[in-house]
């Protein structure tokens, strides 16, 4: 049985006590978590199977801290890398915080690759006729700390609220029931969206000196 794979993403303050689809942040520099739940049936002969995060360029996470469990918390052997629009591999400019200090908006994909589909395929029950496989991908102490006036200022609603989203996606190849031919699989997860306190002077004075935002009352008695 052929069931649709399901993507959900969370955001947590309190250290992952509780979850959110969109949560309000204490301060611009406060860490919070992601965690992306994906499920899936075994029921494919798959040849690529990539769980992603679809990260906006103003946040930063030591991908060190993150780990791909099973529902039993067990880690799965596997590779994380960060890929930019173009599918250029830039793990490095993002360990080394460069799109938190271009000034670029820029939706960067974090990528988990397992070292082998077959130990996620391994993880379904065969009492479970759907053979459903259900994985954790966690990003421990993301943050805005870090992404100058510029990035931020890319984020900004009509409120002069700076909002950041996030989508999760699960990529998956399978072969068809000849085999002779492959189908590719995207699925998306619903968006969350972290929102720091109101501007900060230094957004303020960016906005200010380069007209971006320029339709946003910035300097009201509430600012």
């Amino acid at each position: 049985n052929i069931v649709p794979p399901k993507v959900t993403k969370k955001v947590s303050i309190d250290g992952g006590k509780t979850w959110y689809d969109s949560k309000d942040l204490p301060d611009n520099d406060s860490n919070y978590d992601y965690k992306l739940d994906y499920q899936f049936t075994a029921n494919g002969d798959y040849t690529k199977v990539l769980l992603g995060d679809n990260f906006e360029s103003s946040q930063w996470t030591d991908l060190s801290k993150a780990t791909v469990t099973d529902k039993s918390g067990n880690q799965i052997a596997g590779k994380f890398t960060v890929l930019n629009e173009s599918g250029k591999e830039v793990t490095k400019d993002f360990n080394n915080h460069v799109f938190q200090t271009d000034g670029k908006k820029e939706v960067l994909q974090i990528i988990f690759t397992p070292d082998k589909i077959s130990d996620l395929t391994a993880l379904a029950s065969s009492d479970d006729p759907k053979r459903l496989i259900t994985l954790s991908m966690n990003f421990k102490d993301v943050t805005l700390k870090g992404a100058t006036g510029a990035e931020l200022s890319n984020y900004l609603d009509k409120e002069g609220k700076i909002v950041t989203p996030n989508i999760g996606q699960l990529d998956t190849t399978s072969k068809t029931v000849t085999g002779e031919n492959t189908k590719d699989k995207i699925t998306k997860s619903n968006v969350t969206k972290v929102i720091p306190p109101q501007l900060t002077p230094m957004i303020n004075k960016y906005v200010y000196e380069t007209g971006v935002g320029s339709t946003v009352d910035l300097y009201g008695k509430d600012v």
